[in-house]
């Protein structure tokens, strides 16, 4: 029997639940439960640290927490040294999206009217689909572009 699971958070419209028993984040809509996890020629899954989602790729955490309380404070902390100006228009390259967090954190800036995302993992990208603070990388209309494939190549 596995450890019990808490309830961490809800999606934006609130009709999905998510929910950890501590190794694997489950999402949960009109009674069907799914873990989010997946092989895709890697192992990759979502798993809750303080509150909030950091992605695993065959066991290896994306997202550094250390000295950090949460890995959405790890990537405001790579946008304050960016050093972006007040004033003036931005574009920001994002070039391994991950979960999103730090290209989240860029668009926020007045400055930045642009933020252009790489990610060459579609597994990574599902997962991000699925994760709630991954929601403003997909917004219509909004700021951050979601590119799949990889930067080097898409570039040329």
């Amino acid at each position: 029997m596995g450890k019990e699971q808490k309830a961490f958070m809800t999606s934006r419209d609130g009709k999905m639940a998510y929910t950890s028993d501590g190794r694997f984040i489950y999402a949960e809509k009109d009674g069907v439960k799914v873990r989010l996890d997946l092989f895709a020629g890697h192992y990759y899954k979502l798993r809750e640290v303080s509150g909030v989602p950091v992605l695993e790729i065959d066991g290896l955490r994306m997202q550094l927490i250390r000295d950090f309380r949460t890995p959405l404070d790890y990537a405001e902390e790579v946008v304050r040294g960016l050093l972006i100006p007040e004033k003036g228009e931005f574009t920001v390259l994002d070039t391994c999206m991950g979960l999103g967090y730090t290209a989240i954190a860029a668009s926020r800036k007045r400055a930045v009217k642009t933020v252009v995302a790489f990610e060459i993992s579609e597994a990574v990208i599902a997962l991000a689909r699925w994760n709630p603070y991954s929601d403003p990388l997909f917004e219509k209309g909004g700021k951050i572009i979601v590119v799949e494939g990889s930067a080097l190549e898409r570039l040329r």
